[in-house]
């Protein structure tokens, strides 16, 4: 049934026009936008408001903005945290966040333009845009306008230690998971939407558009793999802990873990899938609230300037999307982390954007799933 819009009676608009009047005249300012849905806001150099970013723990370093922190040195920026793409958005969309940008994962993007939270940003006026990751940026791309700024992503793969790994067989696909020669052996990350992804990519199943049908044998699928699991890891620092210590011998991990890993000395290597590896992008998006837009796009710009990226790739051991950083970083790091290899990048397959409907599916098939491991 298509319900055809209504015109606003007249008296209903009269009011309307009265509370912005006097939204107006209290010195209340509403946020406006142009034609295209770009914000309005005064001049970067002439706005001394203090940005408000939405942030993961430990990338307020000013080398992760460095000419940001130069230019607006007297501006200060104010940071609240997030661990989880969960909590970004309950965050912001509760309004618990009052933030100019946010800086959640692809994966959720899709969540935040279906609750109008987000401005389209306007990335002809990001200087670096030109060399950023065109995979990644189309993330972000909704009904032809930019949402989201990719900056760090990584690979999820196996990490294998080669030394341990029953008979020396290593992995060549994500299907090779369910080997019976590594009962016991593997360490899951504890996270309903990659177990999902991977599952399907080991079954040739359409992720993440699985009809009911698929979703089935995407959980049985799971339940089948029940006995190779060793144990989950929740923080990143479990899985380099387990692998180190030598209680698994193979890992679904990250690329900065596994180079966390091969740093301590275990003999390990990071498999490049048949089916391809899975991987994850997160990046910048500007709140349509803000009354800084043209402040928050100098600094997503700043973030994206080549010495950033350097500083993501040499520090963090983090993939970051402008191209141009590979020249300048530690080339030792870039080759360790395949950070180079275009084949490889291309035949990536990326977390994205997921509908409210499918996110709930897929945890609720690993919560029921992991209810049985170990059991």
């Amino acid at each position: 049934m298509t319900r055809a819009p209504r015109p606003r009676p007249v008296a209903a608009v009269t009011v309307i026009a009265a509370l912005v009047l006097a939204a107006c005249g209290s010195g209340e300012e509403a946020t406006t936008a142009d034609a295209s849905g770009f914000p309005e806001s005064a001049a970067a150099e002439d706005d001394d408001g203090g940005l408000k970013l939405l942030e993961w723990e430990g990338y307020q370093d000013k080398m992760f903005h460095p000419s940001f922190a130069k230019d607006f040195a007297d501006n200060e920026l104010q940071y609240q945290y997030a661990s989880a793409g969960s909590e970004f958005f309950s965050k912001i969309q509760a309004g618990g966040a009052e933030v100019d940008i946010a800086h959640p994962c692809a994966n959720w993007i899709a969540d935040y333009v279906r609750e109008d939270l987000v401005a389209p940003i306007d990335v002809e006026r990001l200087s670096n845009w030109e060399d950023v990751d065109k995979q990644q940026a189309e993330l972000g791309k909704i009904d032809g306008k930019y949402y989201y700024v990719p900056w760090d992503w990584g690979y999820e793969s196996l990490i294998v230690n080669t030394e341990t790994v029953p008979g020396g067989k290593v992995p060549g696909s994500w299907a090779d998971m369910w080997d019976p020669a590594y009962e016991g052996e593997i360490s899951m990350e504890n996270f309903g939407e990659g177990a999902v992804r991977m599952a399907a990519l080991a079954m040739d199943l359409p992720y993440p558009d699985l009809d009911e049908a698929q979703l089935e044998q995407v959980k049985q699928k799971l339940v089948e793999l029940g006995p190779n699991i060793r144990t989950l890891w929740d923080a990143s620092t479990d899985l380099v802990q387990q692998m180190d210590s030598g209680d698994v011998s193979i890992g679904f991990g990250w690329n900065d873990q596994y180079a966390k890993i091969k740093d301590g000395g275990t003999p390990v290597t990071y498999i490049n899938p048949t089916e391809g590896r899975t991987g994850w992008s997160c990046g910048f998006v500007v709140m349509k609230s803000t009354k800084h837009y043209d402040l928050a796009l100098e600094y997503i710009d700043s973030a994206l300037a080549p010495e950033a990226c350097t500083a993501a790739i040499n520090e963090y051991f983090l993939g970051c999307s402008n191209t141009a950083a590979l020249e300048q970083a530690d080339p030792a790091t870039v080759k360790a982390l395949e950070l180079d290899r275009a084949d490889v990048i291309a035949s990536t397959h990326f977390a994205e954007p997921l509908t409210p409907e499918q996110r709930t599916s897929f945890n609720q098939i690993w919560s029921e799933v992991t209810a049985g491991y170990g059991g």
